[in-house]
């Protein structure tokens, strides 16, 4: 395929595997009709709805506090009496939220909430530090909510892993000694062929319904339940300061999203 033609056809491949959430990621002239000899893409769309979703009527604008200093007014989803599955650490409280049997049986997101509102770096060195806190469910268990508010979100986000990739070692495909040759059964054998970048964009949209979430990348060339002995305490959790989100499975535990809020009315 010449290059035009060839960023349209992938292009249009990436809408179709991910229902139109993620559209031109490759934008005009980003090869020319003498490049793209490969271009190897994955898409992952991941739509689901909460086992217990939000009544619309109950969302509300609510401060949110950025770690600047500043508040801004955020649409905020709200929920008192119910029950979900909660954690806490030193540091930074976890509250799991499962999807309904008929669209992701074993799939939860999971808010990870620092007790200070300036509290996000921290938690994320700790989890850095210690990466056995995100296994399994997390250490949650069933407990009463007296209050949940959790910020409406909606936003994108587009990496160029080449410096990344390479940063971690990872620099013999990007060089003509890599030799994908082989990959293509036209290719003279006088061309090398390798990657000359990847690119990651990924898009999620939580709502009182649920989660839509997108993900696509491009390169070029039963856990037991102990008894417990007394119901847990009522809980809060107020989303209304930075955190941290995992879509996750429950058996396998793949995660399959995974972001940092540190405004939710950024949308890139």
């Amino acid at each position: 395929m010449v290059g035009e033609q060839a960023r349209k056809e992938v292009n249009l491949w990436i809408e179709k595997h991910t229902k139109g959430r993620i559209r031109n990621l490759l934008p005009t002239g980003c090869f020319s009709d003498s490049d793209a000899a490969i271009v190897l893409a994955s898409a992952l769309y991941f739509k689901a709805k909460w086992c217990v979703p939000f009544d619309t009527s109950k969302t509300e604008i609510e401060d949110f506090h950025l770690l600047d200093g500043q508040t801004i007014k955020v649409p905020t989803m709200k929920m008192k009496g119910k029950s979900f599955h909660f954690a806490s650490f030193k540091g930074f409280q976890v509250l799991r939220m499962s999807y309904r049997s008929a669209d992701y049986k074993y799939f939860s997101m999971y808010f990870l909430l620092p007790h200070k509102r300036d509290g996000l770096k921290q938690m994320l060195e700790r989890l850095n530090s210690d990466p056995s806190l995100l296994v399994g469910n997390l250490g949650t268990r069933e407990a009463p909510f007296t209050k949940i508010w959790i910020p409406k979100l909606k936003f994108s986000y587009q990496l160029e892993a080449r410096n990344v990739m390479e940063d971690l070692g990872l620099v013999l495909p990007f060089k003509p000694s890599g030799e994908f040759t082989k990959m293509v059964v036209s290719a003279p054998d006088s061309e090398k062929l390798c990657i000359s970048d990847i690119i990651h964009k990924s898009c999620i949209e939580v709502n009182e319904e649920g989660s839509k979430a997108a993900a696509c990348s491009l390169a070029t060339t039963v856990v037991g339940c102990a008894r417990i002995p007394k119901p847990p305490p009522p809980r809060t959790f107020v989303a209304d300061h930075p955190f941290m989100f995992l879509i996750k499975g429950f058996k396998s535990d793949e995660t399959v999203f995974a972001g940092v809020v540190i405004n939710p009315l950024l949308k890139d």
